[in-house]
């Protein structure tokens, strides 16, 4: 049985079997999706919060706390990552069929196969283009012109969330967000959702109409790519920030922005084979500080796994609070001087 086989024999109770071994705890189960506790980003399960749903149609996880999307061997990597496992892709299948008691006599666990090889579908962005699912760029005239005042104070100004189609749906009073991929289709929307009852839910997520649901794989996308890809090209630069605040906040600071968001602290292949296409020599790591001092060993893990990942594409350098900044903050949310300083400071990561 080849690994493909092993994955669409899975049912839902294979799923939830799998997940609580690695250590995560069905929170609900629906009858499109199950939610579980995601362990993909902290090894403390005391931190574990429900945002980690798996989508029975697609066989594929998303994370809504971090933005990881991947199907069951690539969420085992992430788990394995963060516990600084040992594997190769042929003990992960062994995993798999040894905990569910799966017949795996086609299937050689000794050869050490490449995700490249084998998880074709999540490094080739044609492919990926064909699954994904495109909504009318004509959704978007449902929103009107209103925008939060806060995001103004931030550093983000008007005509760059007009640049970036930002809206407000006041049926869920959010603001929306539209995530394009590199040839402008519409492929989900998401929401920055200010009534307290919703943040509890998630402050930032897909969002839905009485039409539709805009489910979208951040895992897949990067945001601002659209709209930063001319100048990403030209310098052979891009800035790796978490989240698309900063990627609007570099529109104001930098002449030329080339910024995109990884929705979370991970980079995915997908994502970076995007950013391989556009001849990129010279990645930038921007994440959020910290958010205490006992955090910052798992901002250095999450720095560590970009750069091992980035590094044999080109130089990699990493944007690092030295003060400035507060809890949590990205390294734009403070303003052009200290943007400047920052990014002046910033050296080559060796790792």
């Amino acid at each position: 049985m080849n690994t493909k086989a092993i994955k669409e024999q899975l049912n839902t109770d294979d799923i939830i079997t799998l997940l609580e071994a690695l250590g995560a705890e069905l929170r609900e189960e629906h009858n499109d999706h199950l939610i579980f506790t995601s362990i993909c980003h902290h090894l403390n399960a005391d931190e574990h919060k429900a945002k980690l749903y798996y989508y029975i149609n697609d066989s594929m996880f998303h994370c809504y706390s971090c933005g990881m999307h991947a199907d069951i061997y690539s969420l085992i990597e992430e788990v394995w990552n963060l516990r600084d496992i040992e594997f190769y892709f042929g003990k992960i299948v062994n995993y798999i069929t040894g905990t569910l008691g799966i017949s795996k006599t086609e299937f050689n666990p000794k050869k050490n196969l490449s995700w490249r090889d084998d998880l074709r579908l999540f490094t080739n962005t044609k492919t990926m283009a064909k699954h994904a699912q495109i909504y009318p760029l004509s959704d978007l005239n449902r929103f009107v012109d209103k925008y939060p005042y806060s995001w103004i104070k931030e550093g983000i100004s008007v005509d760059t969330m007009r640049k970036y189609h930002i809206g407000y749906y006041p049926l869920l009073d959010c603001t929306t967000i539209p995530i394009l991929d590199k040839e402008g289709e519409l492929l989900g929307i998401r929401g920055r959702f200010w009534r307290e009852e919703d943040i509890e839910l998630g402050k930032y997520r897909p969002i839905w109409t009485l039409e539709r649901e805009y489910r979208l794989p951040t895992g897949n996308l990067l945001y601002g790519l659209y709209q930063n890809q001319d100048t990403i090209r030209e310098t052979h630069e891009v800035k790796l920030f978490e989240g698309e605040k900063s990627v609007m906040q570099l529109d104001n600071i930098l002449e030329k922005n080339n910024a995109v968001a990884m929705f979370g602290c991970n980079l995915s292949k997908m994502q970076l084979r995007q950013l391989i296409e556009l001849e990129v020599e010279r990645y930038v790591v921007c994440l959020d500080k910290w958010g205490s001092e006992e955090d910052k060993a798992r901002w250095q893990k999450d720095i560590d796994k970009i750069v091992k990942m980035c590094k044999p594409y080109g130089e990699v350098i990493v944007v690092e609070d030295t003060g400035e900044l507060d809890w949590k903050d990205s390294p734009s949310d403070k303003g052009k001087e200290v943007w400047e300083e920052l990014y002046g400071r910033a050296k080559t990561h060796s790792k």
